[in-house]
C-alpha cells in the first residue's frame, strides 16, 4: 500500500514555483494528503476484502443449496421408484384376484348357481372398493422410518 502512495506522490508536484505556500506548509499539506490517501485506499481495500468475503459466503451458500436440492431430488426419484414398483405389484395382484373372481362368476353362471354368483360379485366388489392409494399413505409414512423394509415377492 505504501508503494502505491509513494507512486501517487510522484505525480503530485513537489516544487511548484507558482505555489505561494511556504515550503514547510507544502510538506505539511503533502503529509496530510498522503495520510488522507492512505486512509482512503485502506478503506477501499477493506471494503474490497469484505465484498470478496461476502461473495465467497454467498457462493458457499449457493453450493450448499444445490447440494441439498440434489439430495432432495435423488430422494424423490427413489421414492417414486419404490411407489411405482409397489403400485405395479399391487395392480398385478389385484388383476389376478379379479380374474379369479371372474372365472368363478363364469362357472357360477354356467352352473346356474345364484349363491356362487353372489359370492363372486361380492368378492369383486370388495377388491374394487379397496383402494391401493390408501395403502400408499401408509407406505409413505413407513418410508420416513429408516428401519422400514419393503419386500416385493
Amino acid at each position: 500500500m505504501k508503494e502505491f502512495i509513494d507512486l501517487a506522490m510522484d505525480y503530485i508536484p513537489r516544487n511548484n514555483k507558482n505555489d505561494s505556500t511556504p515550503a514547510s506548509g507544502r510538506e505539511s499539506s503533502m503529509s496530510n494528503l498522503s495520510e488522507s490517501l492512505l486512509n482512503e485506499f485502506s478503506g477501499m481495500f477493506r471494503e474490497a476484502i469484505d465484498y470478496l468475503r461476502y461473495a465467497e459466503q454467498q457462493e458457499t451458500a449457493r453450493t450448499e443449496i444445490r447440494a441439498r436440492r440434489d439430495v432432495a431430488i435423488a430422494a424423490l426419484k427413489e421414492r417414486r421408484q419404490v411407489i411405482s414398483e409397489y403400485m405395479s405389484h399391487v395392480f398385478q395382484e389385484r388383476a389376478k384376484v379379479l380374474q379369479g373372481h371372474l372365472n368363478v362368476l363364469e362357472k357360477a353362471l354356467s352352473q346356474n348357481s345364484p349363491e356362487m354368483v353372489s359370492l363372486a360379485l361380492n368378492g369383486m366388489v370388495t377388491v374394487i372398493k379397496s383402494s391401493p392409494f390408501q395403502d400408499i399413505k401408509e407406505m409413505q409414512k413407513s418410508l420416513g422410518n429408516e428401519n422400514f423394509i419393503i419386500r416385493l415377492e
